[in-house]
C-alpha cells in the first residue's frame, strides 16, 4: 500500500462535484432532525453517498466514515481505516444555514493515513471558494458565479488553485465562537466575536487570516478536512481547558473515536486555534474564569 493515496486534482474534482450537487437541492431543502437535534437534509445524505461512491471505486481498499452513516460503522472497519486510509466526510457542514437559503456552508473531505490527518477539501459552493492541500502545501481557489450565483466549472476543466497566503494585517481582531459558547454563557475577551453555524467556515477564516483565531468542539468530520489546511497555513491549537496540544492524530486521546460510546467522534472540550499566544492565553482566561 502506497504511503499517501490523496490525488489533489481526483479530489478536488469529487468534492467540486458534490457541491454543486448540495446546490441544486437547496432551493427545495425538506430537513429532519437527529437524534442530537441537529438538521439533515435529502442533500447531506446524497452528497455522502456520491463522495463515498466515487472514494472507494478509486481506492477500494480504503475505509469511509462519514457524517451521516457513523452511526453503523463498527470499531474492526474503523481500526481497519485508522491503520491504513481512512477519508472523512462532512457532506454539508453548517446545514442550518445552508437549509435557510444561506451561504456560510461547505462540502468537507478529510484524509488520515496511519490514524494521523494529513489532507483534506474544502468546497464552499455560496461563496465560490475552494481550499485543498497538495503535498505540503494549503492552496485557495475562488471561482467564477454564474448569473444565479452558482459556482462555474472552470473551461480547462481544472480548478486553478494558488498558495493560500494568510492575511497579515488584521484592522479588527475577530475570533470566530460556535453556536454553543454563544449560547451559554457571557465570554469576555477582548475581541469582536463573531458566532458561526459552521466549523469549516471559522477554521478557514483563520487559515486566510480573516479571523485571529476560532474556539470550539466539534465532531471529527466537522474538522477531519479544515484542519489540515489551517495546519498547513501556520494554524495551531490547544485545549481550553488543560493547554495541550491539539494536533493532527486521531489516536492520541483526544478524539473519541469509540464507535459504540454514547459521545462518540467528539472531543473533550474546547479547541483553541490561533497564530498569536497571547490571543491563545486571553480566549483561554475568557473562557476558564478559574485560569489565572
Amino acid at each position: 500500500m502506497t504511503e499517501n493515496i490523496w490525488e489533489p486534482e481526483f479530489i478536488s474534482g469529487i468534492v467540486f462535484q458534490a457541491g454543486v450537487m448540495a446546490m441544486e437541492y437547496q432551493d427545495t431543502i425538506q430537513g429532519s432532525q437527529k437524534a442530537d437535534n441537529s438538521l439533515v437534509t435529502k442533500a447531506d445524505r446524497e452528497v455522502e453517498a456520491f463522495l463515498t461512491e466515487k472514494i472507494l471505486e478509486a481506492y477500494p481498499q480504503a475505509v469511509v466514515l462519514g457524517e451521516e452513516t457513523a452511526a453503523a460503522m463498527t470499531r474492526e472497519e474503523l481500526g481497519r481505516g485508522l491503520e491504513g486510509d481512512l477519508f472523512i466526510i462532512d457532506p454539508i457542514d453548517g446545514t442550518a444555514v445552508y437549509a435557510a437559503g444561506l451561504g456560510g456552508w461547505g462540502v468537507s473531505l478529510g484524509y488520515a493515513r496511519k490514524g494521523q490527518l494529513v489532507h483534506g477539501a474544502v468546497f464552499l459552493p455560496g461563496q465560490g471558494e475552494f481550499y485543498r492541500t497538495a503535498g505540503s502545501r494549503a492552496e485557495y481557489a475562488r471561482l467564477a458565479m454564474d448569473e444565479q450565483g452558482r459556482p462555474r466549472a472552470p473551461e480547462t476543466g481544472a480548478i486553478a488553485f494558488r498558495p493560500l497566503l494568510p492575511r497579515t494585517e488584521q484592522p479588527v481582531q475577530l475570533v470566530g465562537i460556535t453556536q454553543y459558547i454563544a449560547k451559554d454563557k457571557p465570554f469576555p475577551v477582548p475581541y469582536t466575536l463573531v458566532a458561526t453555524a459552521s466549523c469549516v467556515v471559522s477554521l478557514l477564516n483563520t487559515a486566510r487570516g480573516s479571523f485571529a483565531g476560532y474556539i470550539g468542539k466539534a465532531k471529527v468530520w466537522d474538522m477531519a478536512a479544515a484542519w489540515p489546511i489551517a495546519h498547513r497555513a501556520g494554524v495551531r491549537g490547544r485545549m481550553q481547558e488543560d493547554n495541550r496540544t491539539f494536533g493532527l492524530s486521531l489516536t492520541e486521546g483526544l478524539w473519541n473515536m469509540e464507535p459504540s460510546h454514547p459521545r462518540a467522534w467528539g472531543l473533550p472540550g474546547n479547541v483553541i486555534f490561533y497564530r498569536d499566544e497571547d490571543l491563545a492565553r486571553n480566549l483561554r482566561r475568557g473562557g476558564s474564569p478559574e485560569y489565572a
